[in-house]
């Protein structure tokens, strides 16, 4: 664990293709933490169970508790002032500990026609034992990620998984070689059990009394989940467990700039392609594959999230917005929102 440290501590933020990079060793919770712990800049309190770090890369706040032997919640509050590559890596130690993520956190949009708007990304993901995680997050990005670490053992003991249906996405994914998987939104009320969580890991202190109330919460929320996937439909696909590092940079870059040009027209994939460096029909697929969705659909709800938050602003109209997406007249937009919001613009101002 020391040796991996001191490697570690050498490469701590370095700068690739526009992203700083921030690994960590994540073979298990303990020695996750202990990575988090031994990082320059950082603080942390043993008795409150908390891991602080303000640089001039990221401020974050890390919350940590041992619910019962085999689970582990990790809550990190995190406000990202770089473009910061966040890197899971593993030792020669075995390792055994699945990872499941809610997390809710917003970007920010700055340009001539929307000026410090956020948007807002929510979702899940698991990732299998062993899973070499990779994430991508750009500057102004701000949110709260919550982390359910479970072993084998627990996760066998707890969540029965023989009753299920043969097509129930989290079977089909647990049998293939799949390595990780991402769902957008699909948990109603999930943002409300977050700052449920979060007020007791915030505002009580450490003890047993609170730590059942904090895994009452934790499991009903994991409860939620298994529940709102339980009819989904999911093809495994081996492809994320085969994507190089370059490849998922590249889909980062080019989810940062269809970001940035929401207030045009879609860009369109061959040249984005060519400004990534790859190939149309490799963009598309991997795209789909870390988003969840084909890269025009993802382009449309996020203009259209854009789209209301302009709305809402006391001085604009619904011609103004309209022309502030790229959009050549206003009944083209109008008829985009009530397809996506099944409302019209002028009913929300």
């Amino acid at each position: 664990m020391t040796k991996w440290l001191v490697n570690i501590k050498k490469y701590l933020f370095f700068y690739r293709d526009g992203y700083y990079e921030l690994p960590y060793i994540s073979n298990c919770p303990e020695v996750m933490l202990a990575s988090f712990k031994g990082m320059p800049f950082t603080k942390y309190d043993d008795i409150q169970k908390n891991i602080t770090s303000k640089t001039v890369f990221a401020e974050a706040i890390m919350r940590y508790r041992e619910l019962e032997t085999g689970f582990w919640l990790i809550a990190t509050d995190i406000e990202f002032k770089k473009n910061i590559c966040t890197k899971a890596l593993y030792d020669d130690e075995p390792t055994d500990y699945f990872f499941l993520s809610y997390f809710r956190y917003t970007s920010t949009i700055n340009n001539i026609e929307a000026k410090n708007v956020v948007l807002p990304t929510e979702g899940w993901s698991l990732y299998k034992p062993g899973t070499a995680a990779v994430g991508y997050y750009n500057a102004g990005d701000k949110g709260v990620f919550l982390d359910f670490a479970f072993d084998t053992a627990w996760f066998k003991n707890h969540i029965k998984t023989d009753n299920w249906a043969d097509e129930n996405a989290i079977k089909q994914y647990l049998s293939s070689a799949q390595t990780h998987i991402l769902w957008n939104d699909i948990v109603p009320n999930a943002a409300k059990s977050m700052e449920q969580i979060m007020h007791g890991l915030q505002n009580e202190s450490v003890g047993e009394l609170n730590l059942l109330s904090l895994k009452v919460n934790c499991l009903s929320l994991m409860v939620e989940f298994f529940q709102s996937i339980a009819a989904l439909h999911l093809k495994p696909d081996n492809s994320s467990s085969k994507q190089k590092e370059t490849d998922r940079r590249h889909i980062a870059q080019a989810e940062k700039l269809l970001l940035n040009d929401l207030t045009n027209q879609f860009p369109g994939i061959e040249e984005m392609a060519k400004t990534v460096h790859m190939s149309p029909t490799k963009l598309k697929a991997l795209f789909k594959n870390v988003y969840g969705k084909p890269m025009f659909q993802y382009y449309q709800e996020k203009q259209m999230l854009l789209a209301m938050e302009l709305l809402l602003r006391p001085s604009s109209s619904v011609g103004q917005v309209a022309m502030s997406l790229g959009y050549e007249n206003a009944s083209n937009f109008t008829a985009a929102f009530k397809k996506h919001y099944g409302l019209l613009p002028s009913e929300v101002k």
